[in-house]
């Protein structure tokens, strides 16, 4: 009786080491890899494939190749989105420029112009263009990228219709006015 016991041990054993030798720790290794990209998008090295067999050096090799594509394409649209805030922000840029600008030519032509009526005209005008720069300036200054709080949004050009009106009597005809 003890032989047949004894064989079915070491049978027993060699056949855990083979497993272990030939598959577990290749898996283990994969496995490790596999963690390390998904913790620091560490690209493992094709050379731990040479030692596996043809199978599992198959799915490591694939792994490899998927990893690699993967942080190649996140740094590509890194690229774009880095490209597309610098462009954003030069619009954003040029617009509030823009509205600066035409605020200040109607401002030269209230201080020149002559009839009350056309003075009325452009000052509406600018309340407008300054309208527009403060919904701009808001939708460009929010976190949430195209949405705004409207009723802050209201409140403040309501805030500053009321300012200009009020101001509005107390104000020379050739004071300028600075508003943005």
């Amino acid at each position: 009786g003890l032989f047949p016991v004894l064989m079915w041990a070491a049978s027993l054993s060699v056949a855990m080491f083979a497993l272990h030798r030939l598959v577990l720790r290749h898996i283990a290794i994969l496995r490790a890899r596999i963690r390390d990209f998904e913790n620091d998008r560490l690209v493992p090295a094709e050379g731990a494939a040479l030692k596996m067999p043809s199978e599992l050096a198959d799915v490591y090799l694939n792994f490899t190749t998927l990893a690699d594509n993967v942080v190649r394409e996140e740094a590509r649209m890194e690229d774009i989105l880095r490209d597309k805030n610098i462009l954003m922000k030069e619009v954003h840029h040029r617009v509030k420029n823009n509205l600066q600008l035409i605020c200040s030519i109607m401002n030269l032509q209230i201080n020149v112009a002559e009839h009350d009526e056309t003075i009325e005209a452009l000052e509406r005008l600018q309340g407008r263009v300054l309208s527009m720069a403060t919904i701009h300036r808001d939708l460009y200054q929010t976190q949430n990228k195209g949405r705004v709080n409207v009723g802050h949004l209201i409140n403040e050009i309501v805030q500053k219709s009321v300012e200009t009106a009020i101001w509005e009597p107390f104000r020379s005809p050739k004071m300028p006015r600075v508003f943005i």
